[in-house]
């Protein structure tokens, strides 16, 4: 990555160390991934899926103010099929596999079985959480 396409990245709201480490990662991984990993906006079919998960049982996590966001998806047991179709059309955007969590509800002791899978800290995610995070404001 050149110093312009660096420049056209910090227009998103993160430290420059931030970015430069985003960067130093994402130049690590194969061709195929880093073509996802360093878009600055996502395909407009992703997007809508995007938009759709963040209006309905997706989040956008930011731990950081100066670092990227990650899209987290957290789902009931019954929902894998569905999971795992978000995951195929997310999953070049992602560091890891579906997971699979007990939870255990204290008020009733009943165990439930949450799937999930969060995509890595990104640039992209950062515009979303920006726009969902002001407009509730």
């Amino acid at each position: 990555m050149n110093k312009n396409e660096l420049n056209e990245l910090n227009g998103v709201d993160m430290s420059e160390y931030s970015l430069k480490r985003f960067i130093k990662r994402a130049l690590r991984l194969d061709s195929a991934l880093q073509k996802y990993r360093l878009l600055k906006v996502l395909p407009s079919d992703l997007n809508q899926v995007v938009l759709g998960l963040l209006l309905s049982d997706g989040s956008v996590e930011r731990p950081s103010k100066t670092g990227g966001a990650r899209l987290s998806v957290i789902l009931g047991i019954d929902t894998l099929p569905y999971l795992t179709h978000l995951f195929k059309l997310l999953g070049s955007l992602t560091d890891s596999g579906i997971s699979h969590v007990e939870v255990k509800d204290k008020k009733t002791g009943k165990s439930y079985i949450t799937v999930r899978f969060k995509t890595a800290m990104l640039p992209l995610f950062v515009h979303y959480h920006q726009f969902f995070t002001l407009s509730m404001k």
